[in-house]
């Protein structure tokens, strides 16, 4: 928006002596995609994403060796979906799309109706690449429960939301740490602590916020 005022300020009404400087010089437009705003200088490039920052590791965990098996493995600082314009970096909230499994019975008369893909959030750990192919190594949101008595009666479990504030959530045990390929995460979302748990603020949960 800076460069069509530059290029044109009559249009928008802005006097040319804003556009001047101290010594007389005026203000130049500059092509966007040259300066732009959030330029991005890829290091690695796969068709969707790319990655910048190269770490080194001293240790690398038995779970990304297993993963990669002999295949070329880099970490990185951080990776950005050239897609959706967002990027991920260690400690970054992401939402995953999966399917959960479907339950078939052999002996069931009806047909099983398919598996709606469903969205799951994990907290990054590490970005790399394996092969050029962007890889999270992630901790699983899981949503946050209370456990309640009514009027003497055995305990229920309820939503730590029931406030109609956004979900309250906490982190899965860290012993099971998966593995995400970047082609499954369809955008960011933000946990923030809230006591002893987070709340989480998406897109599609009536919480949206503003990444940047």
């Amino acid at each position: 928006m800076l460069s069509r005022v530059v290029a044109a300020p009559e249009k928008y009404g802005i006097p040319q002596e804003w556009l001047t400087d101290p010594n007389g010089q005026e203000t130049e437009a500059v092509l966007q995609h040259e300066l732009g705003f959030g330029s991005w200088f890829p290091e690695r490039r796969t068709e969707a994403w790319s990655t910048r920052g190269m770490q080194q590791c001293s240790q690398v965990s038995t779970l990304w060796t297993q993963y990669a098996a002999g295949r070329v493995l880099r970490f990185w600082k951080s990776a950005k979906s050239n897609r959706h314009l967002f990027k991920v970096h260690a400690g970054a909230t992401i939402a995953v799309l999966q399917t959960p499994p479907t339950q078939t019975d052999a002996n069931a008369a009806q047909s099983v109706p398919e598996a709606v893909p469903e969205l799951h959030f994990y907290r990054v750990l590490d970005v790399a690449t394996i092969e050029q192919q962007v890889f999270f190594s992630c901790q699983r949101w899981l949503p946050r429960v209370c456990h309640l008595v009514v009027n003497g009666g055995s305990p229920q479990t309820a939503s730590a939301a029931a406030d109609g504030g956004p979900a309250m959530i906490e982190l899965e045990n860290p012993s099971r740490r998966c593995i995400v390929a970047c082609e499954s995460v369809k955008e960011l979302a933000l946990a923030l602590p809230s006591g002893s748990a987070f709340r989480l603020f998406s897109k599609r949960s009536g919480f949206p916020f503003k990444c940047g």
